[in-house]
């Protein structure tokens, strides 16, 4: 069972927040917050249907719950 974070969506804001799309390393629908420069906490939604504006991206007034993937230095350094 992979941890979930429960989160009010207003706090989900104030994080540094990176959404990855089109991404390379296989990494869409995911998005990651700065932990402590070079690693992010990436994680996904964690909901039955993400929430998502008009133009596809993440909607984040609705996400409240997130599911951590990993812990990983995204710049590959």
């Amino acid at each position: 069972m992979q941890p979930t974070l429960m989160c009010e969506s207003s706090n989900l804001r104030s994080y540094r927040r990176h959404e990855f799309m089109n991404s390379i390393n296989n990494r869409n629908e995911q998005f990651s917050v700065d932990v402590k420069h070079p690693y992010r906490l990436l994680l996904v939604a964690a909901h039955a249907e993400i929430p998502r504006k008009p133009n596809g991206g993440l909607d984040w007034l609705r996400i409240t719950e997130a599911r951590i993937i990993e812990v990983a230095d995204t710049y590959g350094t």
